[in-house]
């Protein structure tokens, strides 16, 4: 419901926003049109809304951006909230499920992901950071998880082995040493039994794991071909006891014990060494929602996809609201105002244009003659950029990318202003080599 209102709510506008080239606005005064009505195009679904697939491609390119800065990720996280965590237990009523508030689970966890993310920060358990990316999913029963990838700042030291060992571990913990360890690992960490354990596990795909396993014993951590970390996983005699089999260390899931520990719940931590699985990881992280993969076939054939009348347009909202999953946690999540995805550092994003090819956004009832007097509409990031090389010196030393590093844009006078803390990551919005002139 809450996401429909703020559909609801852009539909009702469509009719009141307009979009133009700057250099539509003079061509229509000329030709003696004078109302923001009579031009433009109607603005669809844009970024702004969550979910949407201009959403999901811009933090999609944002990811690409602090690659570009800071290289490929070097670990990915999976951290999955745990419905017996004390702080939902306790708030539950007598004879209730952790599933039957979805309020408590969304708040408690949201609570531990930044509680989470406070420790990434710290640098206590991986090392100092340069960046990192997030983002929330929900699986169908309802339990929201977050995918994470790090960027380490390993100035100064090699990534090795040892390294690796000391951050991931894929053994069970010997009992007798570590009991708590040991039974955290058993509760959370541990996969399946699938295989001939067990045909029937959710992750058998045409008779084989989906997840490779069981692994092989392995002595020491090494790296396959394809960019993946084969970590270490001795023949110890080590097992857990589970459905009636014995699991061993070639059953466990990677995991930091430092973190499992302090947060009790399902947290897969991967290391990443190869800027080959560098698109699939930030695809995967930025990708969309869920939806039902349902097909409303009508008596009559060769039905269209849904269109707008009025502009002969594919309607981006229905075609965004056609088979559409959200569950409730998912619903809380946006109407507590949660970020969806995050990433730090910001990232700026800059228009490229040609001159007097600009996009202004304008209200129906605006007079075109007052938008072309207005000198205003005709400055964006690109044009106040080249105004900074002509007045600044300093300026001149940053490329257009590189200018939101030491320089941020004033939106409301529409200038760039030197820093005097901070940074933020600049990327160029994506033009199509079709676009020939633009392009180049």
């Amino acid at each position: 419901m809450e996401d429909e209102d703020r559909l609801d709510y852009i539909i009702r506008k469509q009719s009141k926003l307009r979009a133009e080239y700057i250099q539509g606005v003079f061509d229509a005064v000329e030709k003696g049109i004078y109302d923001a009505s009579q031009i433009g195009k109607k603005v669809l679904l844009p970024s702004s809304h969550v979910g949407s697939r201009r959403y999901i491609v811009q933090n999609y390119h944002d990811g690409i951006a602090i690659c570009c800065v800071y290289g490929p990720p070097d670990l990915f996280i999976t951290f999955t909230c745990n419905p017996k965590w004390t702080e939902i237990t306790s708030c539950l009523l007598p004879d209730q499920h952790a599933n039957d508030r979805p309020d408590i689970i969304v708040r408690v966890f949201y609570m531990k992901l930044q509680q989470f993310l406070d420790d990434l920060h710290s640098g206590k358990i991986f090392g100092p950071i340069l960046a990192l990316l997030y983002s929330i999913e929900f699986q169908k029963r309802g339990l929201p998880h977050v995918h994470i990838l790090v960027w380490l700042d390993k100035n100064g030291y090699e990534v090795t082995s040892k390294t690796i060992d000391s951050w991931i571990s894929a053994e069970i913990v010997d009992p007798e040493i570590d009991p708590l360890g040991y039974t955290l690992v058993a509760e959370h960490m541990m996969h399946g039994p699938c295989g001939e354990k067990n045909w029937n596990c959710p992750c058998m795909k045409k008779g084989k794991c989906s997840k490779f396993y069981p692994k092989d014993f392995v002595e020491n951590t090494t790296f396959s071909e394809n960019g993946f970390t084969i970590y270490r996983r001795r023949n110890n005699g080590i097992f857990i006891r589970r459905e009636q089999h014995n699991l061993d260390n070639r059953w466990v899931v990677p995991h930091n014990l430092i973190l499992l520990k302090r947060y009790q719940a399902h947290i897969n931590v991967e290391y990443v060494n190869k800027s080959r699985v560098l698109k699939y990881l930030c695809k995967y992280v930025n990708k969309g929602p869920d939806r039902a993969q349902v097909i409303f076939e009508k008596i009559k054939k060769e039905q269209e996809p849904p269109l707008n009348k009025e502009t002969d347009t594919i309607d981006e909202i229905q075609e965004y609201l056609d088979c559409r999953y959200i569950c409730e946690q998912d619903a809380l999540w946006r109407l507590l105002g949660y970020e969806i995805h995050y990433h730090w550092p910001p990232v700026e994003r800059l228009p490229v244009h040609l001159p007097l090819m600009n996009i202004v956004k304008m209200k129906s009832d605006e007079k075109l003659a007052q938008i072309a007097k207005d000198p205003n509409y005709a400055k964006t990031m690109l044009t106040e950029w080249f105004t900074a090389n002509k007045e600044h010196k300093d300026a001149r030393e940053l490329t257009y990318y590189e200018f939101p590093r030491k320089w941020r844009w004033d939106g409301a006078q529409k200038q760039w202003k030197k820093r005097q803390h901070g940074f933020k990551i600049g990327r160029l919005y994506y033009v199509n080599l079709a676009e020939g002139e633009r392009f180049y």
